[in-house]
């Protein structure tokens, strides 16, 4: 069976570069809620690595770790809408290959393409994605680029949650492998080696990974 969840090489030096580049942020007053409604701790806005100075480094990082999936090669890179788009051009830029993207619905005006960038009819393609939570909205991008007739067995992006222990299952259900490049193992090692998390802080956030449908904001 292919393995489901596959972590990248240098996920400590990644870890780092997020903290180094402030897209990990912990609550000051009113904890972060999700779209579920789940209320945590901290956020990982990947966003704000595209103007990031450490952001090359983590494209080179995730690129060469694409380049060594021996069963999940691709020949297009394919950007979900929004966050996983610029990705897909970086990404793309670096390994020289095509990159499209993928929409959350069909446009309903001009050409109403839902994919855009060129046929992937017949082509492997790669998801590329910001980040990872349950692996939903992967599946639902994943199954409208197999709907255009593409090969697809990865989906792939920068950090991953792991706090919900279905993802794997759901993966394998729809015949996908993520490749992420860290997760919060990572970055609780990095933050407390180099002084981003305090006690209260790391106390926290290991009390949301372990519970997270159960964990309470402390006061003061």
């Amino acid at each position: 069976m292919p393995e489901r969840l596959i972590k990248g090489a240098g996920s400590e030096q990644v870890a780092a570069a997020l903290l180094a580049s402030g897209v990990i942020r912990f609550y000051e007053g009113e904890p972060f809620t999700f779209t579920s409604g789940l209320k945590s701790p901290v956020y990982v806005n990947i966003r704000g690595l595209l103007s990031a100075p450490q952001r090359d480094e983590v494209i080179r990082i995730w690129c060469e770790g694409l380049a060594g999936l021996a069963d999940h090669q691709f020949d297009v890179a394919v950007g979900g809408e929004t966050a996983g788009i610029p990705y897909a051009a970086f990404v793309a830029s670096r390994t020289g290959q095509p990159m499209a993207y993928v929409r959350k619905k069909t446009k309903d005006f001009g050409m109403k393409n839902q994919i855009e960038g060129g046929d992937i009819s017949g082509k492997r393609c790669a998801l590329i994605e910001d980040l990872t939570t349950d692996g939903g909205s992967k599946i639902a991008f994943v199954d409208v680029m197999r709907a255009a007739g593409a090969t697809v067995s990865l989906t792939t992006s920068v950090f991953y949650y792991g706090i919900y222990p279905e993802t794997a299952g759901r993966l394998a259900e729809h015949d996908l492998s993520l490749f992420y490049l860290c997760d919060w193992s990572d970055v609780l090692q990095s933050g407390a080696a180099a002084g981003y998390f305090d006690a209260r802080q790391r106390d926290e956030l290991a009390a949301f990974l372990s519970n997270p449908e159960g964990w309470k904001p402390r006061l003061g």
